[in-house]
């Protein structure tokens, strides 16, 4: 089975403000989704596009530690970067994380 690329070093770390608009929305969707297993019950489509959130969710709320801490995060005295890096080289020693997060740029522009 091919390694799968966590979200949070697939997301721009330098702004912020992004991350957090991405977190909210998802807060909004499951709230909606749970509104509607309490007025409709149970269904599990429902259950699993929640469970889908949450783990998106958390992987932001990862990238803004990563982009609100910074090296803290991780290590004193190491830049944001090479802190992301250095996790990401631990989870995934084959690949090379630049490489990845420019292609991911190139097909999110």
């Amino acid at each position: 089975m091919k390694d799968e690329i966590l979200l949070r070093y697939r997301i721009p770390l330098e702004s912020i403000e992004e991350i957090n608009i991405e977190i909210s929305a998802r807060q909004r969707i499951i709230s909606f989704y749970e509104g509607y297993l309490i007025e409709q019950g149970h269904y599990e489509y429902v259950h699993e596009r929640i469970s889908f959130l949450v783990n998106e969710m958390c992987e932001y709320m990862i990238a803004h530690s990563y982009s609100l801490e910074g090296s803290r995060a991780f290590r004193e005295g190491e830049d944001l970067y090479s802190a992301v890096e250095a996790d990401f080289k631990r989870c995934h020693p084959n690949l090379n994380l630049e490489d990845y997060v420019n292609r991911e740029r190139i097909i999110n522009d």
